[in-house]
């Protein structure tokens, strides 16, 4: 992280200024209330979001790295340590869990679930489902919403169901499009104001063309990464785009968003 300091460039003290407001995590979580906490976090994001503009490839990648590590750790200190013991404490940890923009592990989302068992109330039970079924992975957040009693409006938000089991980096052309958008769960999507181009889907808005960096669950297992001696954090990058599909039988129009 030293050459990420010292290295030459444009953004140098913006850059220290957003690794040292990261470094300030643990004594901004320990010493202030929520709100502080969710203006520091807000902090954070927005200094981010400047460099995401304006810093070198090398710099993102490395502060990209940072805000990860960060955001989980800062997620788990929040769930398990600080103290949230009535329904307004909860609603306002939702709000900044959320602010962090990373996925929640199981063991917090049980604990969260089983806070709202003890001091919940209507209002906290809509925040944490709205959390659920943006920050956190599908099976676990499925189950936590129906444990919820959450609206039709929540599960559109979080998506339909995994439909087939795949890694990502094999072939899957064998796959029948049609059939798949022919599932009953695959009308659990949320297109932004009815725009089949425009969906959000666990947190994240994407317009037909998008193109991201994806960190994968598994090591890639490419050519080229094959040869590292350490998996890179992000070995594939895709292209968002809502593909038209053709029922084969009445010809209705299927609006399939996918990555490539």
């Amino acid at each position: 992280m030293l050459e990420l300091l010292n290295r030459p460039g444009g953004t140098a003290t913006e850059v220290e200024l957003l690794v040292g407001r990261i470094r300030d995590w643990g004594s901004v979580f320990q010493a202030a209330n929520f709100q502080e906490q969710l203006l520091y976090v807000q902090d954070i994001n927005r200094r981010y979001d400047a460099l995401a503009n304006t810093a070198n490839a090398e710099d993102l990648v490395e502060l990209r790295l940072m805000r990860s590590l960060w955001a989980k750790r800062s997620a788990q200190h929040i769930v398990h340590s600080l103290p949230i013991d009535n329904h307004r404490h909860l609603e306002t940890a939702c709000s900044l869990l959320g602010s962090l923009r990373t996925l929640l592990r199981g063991d917090a989302v049980k604990r969260l679930l089983q806070t709202q068992k003890q001091v919940g109330d209507a209002s906290s039970c809509n925040a944490l489902a709205w959390l659920l079924a943006e920050h956190t992975v599908s099976d676990e957040a499925r189950l936590g919403l129906r444990e919820l009693g959450a609206s039709s409006d929540t599960f559109r938000r979080l998506g339909p169901e995994r439909i087939s089991k795949f890694r990502p980096s094999r072939k899957s052309g064998h796959f029948d499009h049609s059939k798949w958008l022919l599932q009953s769960g695959m009308s659990e999507l949320d297109f932004v104001d009815g725009d089949p181009d425009r969906i959000r889907i666990r947190g994240i808005e994407l317009h037909s063309g998008d193109i991201g960096i994806v960190e994968l669950n598994h090591p890639g297992d490419g050519l080229l990464e094959c040869f590292l001696e350490q998996p890179g954090i992000a070995p594939h990058a895709m292209l968002y785009v809502t593909r038209r599909i053709r029922n084969p039988k009445t010809r209705e129009l299927l609006f399939q968003p996918s990555t490539i």
